[in-house]
């Protein structure tokens, strides 16, 4: 009886780090500007887990903003943000788009988690996007910029 028992306890364990595993959702992420937090908007993804997988496309950061889905944070022209995901993603699969009110987009440079606001006054878009083993993710943030 007490073999069976002590069976059934290490299958209910393995099947718990099993579940625990795969059953993980998407990672969070939070932005700050200057230490003031920045709201963060879920863009485009794709996630796996153990019994489904899922892909889902968001509307163009440009539109979020125009529909109301994300707010602007006003920061000082130059701010440095600082971003930090709740789970780390894979090797150097972070990066980071930045569009402005026309839709012109570049790549941001980023360093230990840190980027730099425009100078220049105007509405701009992010999307921060990593990888981790279960998929990849997206998400968007909208910055103010006024002097």
């Amino acid at each position: 009886m007490k073999k069976i028992t002590l069976i059934v306890v290490i299958m209910v364990m393995i099947g718990g780090a099993i579940y625990w595993n795969y059953a993980t959702g998407i990672p969070s992420l939070s932005v700050k500007a200057d230490n003031k937090i920045v709201e963060v908007t879920q863009g485009t993804y794709c996630w796996s887990s153990l019994i489904s997988s899922e892909c889902v496309d968001k509307i163009a950061p440009t539109q979020m903003v125009k529909e109301g889905f994300i707010t602007p944070t006003v920061v000082k022209p130059g701010a440095i943000l600082s971003y930090q995901f709740s789970k780390k993603p894979v090797g150097d699969s972070e990066s980071i788009l930045l569009e402005d009110e026309a839709g012109h987009s570049i790549d941001v440079k980023r360093e230990n988690q840190t980027f730099k606001a425009p100078t220049k006054k105007g509405l701009y878009m992010y999307t921060i996007s990593a990888r981790w083993d279960k998929g990849d993710v997206s998400y968007v943030i909208a910055i103010d910029v006024k002097k």
